[in-house]
């Protein structure tokens, strides 16, 4: 009997035009046993597009699970083609829609085989011929003689897909299938399409694992999957390189590139460069540990004490390798060291690789087959600019977060949306996170981010955003629109950081300029969040402010950069560098033309206070230049050139003059060693930086005439 709602649907769908009823006579049933089978008839049928039908190819065809369609869609005719194809009374024919329309014509046998795979290729495959095909699915209720085809049948055009599944039968799947089948709907859900009034209740709407194109070869994919494409000299290997991957391999392992050379390569492969990775990762399957330990000593030095963790750690000259085993994760305790690893030599690639953080880092290339493997679509999202988590083992290690927020600003990914809802339900988590790892990463959006403003946004996005005060203080703090048109404080500071960053990779900045530049413009304006002032309403006939202010943001805001910094576990070098220069990067509006040379030399010396260890004047000038290139379209050039060309004309560009005037000079004039010496050896500094002299001699002048 058909189930409730069934006949209701498909004649709403085939009002609308969604259905095509497919409906051939069955042949005449056989003798002995296959007259019992065709005693229970049952008939099914598809319309597709030649799309489709090369998604049916591709995909459907090597799970292997539809044993009795094999050979009917070995023989799928190519689009145009009219010739008809019988198999055991099953026929393939294309429509004069010059579409491809299978219909199977079966009986108990065929029911079993729907319930126990068919339904679960259907969620994959329905979703993608939705997108590519005319009409659908097609049914014959004549023929509808055995309950357990409807629930599978109705899978196609029903949202009860767990129910669905939990009618699988479970003695037709195939060994090594998960609980749930090889298909489970998971991950993925199309757009329902409305009915009528009549009909209200019913939508179309096919839930399952995604069909993606792999970005390397093109082919049909989905995530959680074995997938392997040609990709001939993906990773440009260093002949050290080499020979580690030959220790794996006389260890009797299988060695594989894993994680960012093969995520850089591809990045480099799509821009046409060819890059040689700095680090590279191996992960071997197979070999035996202390063989390998073994064979990798004689080529370098091993360091053994992350073995229990599944990782060897080589060096071989100048060049460091991580060399892994395929291990287990089981979350024991708070924080990142929580954990339980056991190396496992049996995992599978897929297995191995969903422990891994993001989809597009959990791709690997092996080097003997020149295979790209990609069991997670890692490759779909690189191209497409998403950054995703690659299973629900990332919340195991809340530093992922963080993680999801520096890569971001290095590649310019957007989050995705499931990963953005994990990592907010992971923001408690943030206090069991150690200060060093906190600041590694946000060490390495100052080192390597290009898009810093991307990191900003997803820390906002995922609510960690709320974990370093300072920066949300200033989110929708409003700026004068005519001065900053880009929008409120937290966008100005993005657009700031980016030009910084774009600016020291063009400079070729050594890690800790750069680090310095990158931070100082990502938080030059904190002051903002407690000084500015909105226009005033008592502003008719001229009176009160009729602009947003900001006077004195420059000042306020060294406080809480130094705490912020402080927080997040920076180096006091890096602290020290980059609160004076927040601290000064208005002064250029003090000046309208080129500085006088004593401006230039008062500015180089308060950038070196209070210990000497401050910023010299180009980290100054470079984030300066980067406050006015985050103003959107009223970026202008930088105000602090001038201030440049007055300190080369000068001699001095980053460390100010040693004081000509010092305390043997008092001693020799007569004068006792105390407190006194401070305020004199003080005032002789401003005069000599406002070029009262510029020698001894003229220090010596200007006390003898005080």
């Amino acid at each position: 009997m058909t189930p409730p709602g069934v006949m209701s649907t498909l004649a709403a769908l085939n009002r609308r035009g969604l259905l095509t009823v497919v409906s051939q006579p069955a042949a005449e049933p056989g003798t002995g046993d296959d007259g019992a089978i065709w005693a229970q008839r049952a008939a099914v049928g598809f319309i597709v597009t030649p799309a489709a039908a090369q998604l049916i190819r591709e995909v459907v065809a090597p799970t292997g699970v539809l044993t009795h369609l094999s050979p009917i869609i070995e023989h799928l005719p190519p689009a145009g083609d009219r010739n008809r194809i019988d198999y055991w009374s099953s026929a393939i024919e294309v429509s004069t829609r010059n579409a491809v329309a299978v219909t199977v014509f079966g009986g108990q046998w065929y029911a079993d085989e729907l319930c126990s795979g068919f339904d679960r290729c259907a969620h994959r495959v329905a979703s993608r011929i939705l997108e590519e095909s005319v009409s659908f699915l097609a049914y014959d209720p004549e023929f509808g003689r055995d309950d357990r085809l409807w629930p599978a049948l109705a899978a196609c055009v029903a949202a009860d897909i767990d129910r669905l599944v939990g009618r699988t039968v479970q003695s037709r799947v195939q060994s090594g299938v998960p609980a749930g089948g090889r298909f489970t709907a998971t991950l993925h859900a199309e757009g329902a399409v409305a009915l009528d009034a009549d009909h209200a209740d019913l939508r179309l709407g096919v839930t399952g694992p995604e069909v993606l194109r792999c970005g390397n070869c093109g082919q049909f994919t989905s995530r959680g999957f074995a997938h392997r494409c040609p990709a001939p000299e993906l990773v440009a290997l260093t002949q050290t390189a080499r020979q580690v991957l030959g220790a794996c391999e006389l260890a009797g392992g299988r060695p594989l590139i894993v994680g960012g050379a093969v995520r850089d390569a591809l990045l480099a492969r799509r821009s046409g460069r060819a890059i040689a990775p700095k680090d590279v990762d191996i992960e071997v399957y197979g070999a035996d540990v202390d063989a390998l330990v073994a064979e990798l000593g004689s080529l370098g030095r091993v360091d053994e004490v992350s073995r229990s963790f599944g990782v060897l750690k080589v060096r071989i000259g100048r060049e460091d390798f991580d060399v892994s085993f395929p291990r287990r994760d089981s979350k024991t305790g708070a924080g990142h060291r929580g954990f339980d690893v056991e190396v496992d030599h049996s995992l599978g690639e897929v297995a191995a690789f969903g422990r891994r953080d993001f989809t597009v880092n959990a791709m690997g290339w092996d080097p003997a087959s020149g295979e790209l493997i990609d069991p997670y679509a890692g490759s779909v999202d690189l191209a497409a600019g998403v950054l995703r988590h690659t299973t629900d083992a990332f919340a195991e290690d809340p530093l992922r977060v963080l993680r999801a927020v520096q890569f971001a600003g290095r590649f310019d990914l957007a989050l995705a949306p499931e990963t953005t809802a994990l990592c907010r339900k992971l923001a408690p988590a943030f206090a069991e996170l150690p200060t060093e790892r906190v600041w590694g990463e946000f060490a390495k959006i100052a080192t390597k981010a290009t898009r810093p403003s991307r990191s900003l946004q997803v820390l906002h996005e995922t609510g960690w955003e709320s974990h370093f005060p300072e920066l949300a203080a200033v989110r929708d703090v409003p700026q004068d629109p005519v001065w900053h048109p880009e929008g409120p404080v937290h966008v100005h500071l993005g657009l700031s950081a980016d030009a910084a960053a774009d600016a020291a990779t063009r400079a070729g900045l050594d890690v800790n300029e750069r680090t310095v530049v990158v931070l100082a413009a990502m938080l030059h304006d904190l002051g903002k969040a407690t000084h500015t002032e909105l226009p005033d309403p008592a502003q008719a006939g001229g009176h009160g402010r009729a602009r947003i202010t900001s006077h004195g943001h420059a000042e306020a805001g060294e406080a809480p950069v130094r705490s912020m910094l402080t927080r997040l576990g920076a180096p006091h070098h890096i602290i020290d560098k980059v609160a004076p220069i927040v601290r000064e990067h208005m002064a250029v509006a003090s000046t309208r033309k080129d500085p006088s040379p004593a401006a230039v030399r008062r500015m180089i010396r308060r950038l070196s206070e209070p210990n000497g260890q401050g910023p010299g004047l180009e980290s100054w000038a470079a984030v300066v230049a980067a406050d006015h290139a985050g103003r959107g379209p009223a970026s202008g050039p930088s105000p602090a050139e001038p201030w440049l060309r007055v300190a080369r004309q000068l001699g001095e560009n980053n460390t100010p003059r040693p004081g000509l005037l010092t305390g043997a000079h008092l001693i020799a004039a007569g004068m006792r060693p105390g407190p006194e010496f401070r305020p004199i050896l003080a005032a002789a500094v401003t005069a000599q930086d406002d070029g009262q002299f510029d020698d001894e001699a003229g220090a010596l002048a200007w006390l003898a005439a005080r």
